[in-house]
């Protein structure tokens, strides 16, 4: 199931605030936020929620994706259709690179 598993593999890593997906970028803006509001301890455990966050996660894809596959699931495809997942991956990646782009009319329009 490599379009599954290339998508939620995609979705992890994003969520755990991995460049250059569109995760990333809400994970450094809490930080830096902390950070600049001199929360260094909060900032730290932000940090260090994501780098938990991103072993449970890869070590979840490893065992769900890249594992020994039971014998029961042999026969076991993709499904008939796939371009949601594709969609909301492409949407992960464009959001991530893009993201520089227009954050600052997003973010000074807010102010």
């Amino acid at each position: 199931m490599p379009v599954t598993g290339g998508s939620s593999l995609i979705a992890r890593l994003s969520t755990s605030g991995i460049p250059p997906f569109s995760g990333f970028w809400s994970k450094l803006i809490i930080i830096l936020a902390l950070w600049t509001s001199h929360d260094y301890l909060f900032a730290a455990i932000a940090i260090f929620a994501s780098i938990i966050t991103l072993a449970y996660f890869l070590s979840l894809q490893r065992r769900v994706f890249f594992g020994v596959l039971n014998e029961k699931f042999m026969g076991i495809k993709e499904a008939g259709f796939v371009f949601p997942s594709i969609l909301f991956s492409a949407m992960i990646i464009i959001v991530g690179v893009l993201f520089p782009l227009f954050s600052e009319h997003f973010l000074f329009s807010l102010m």
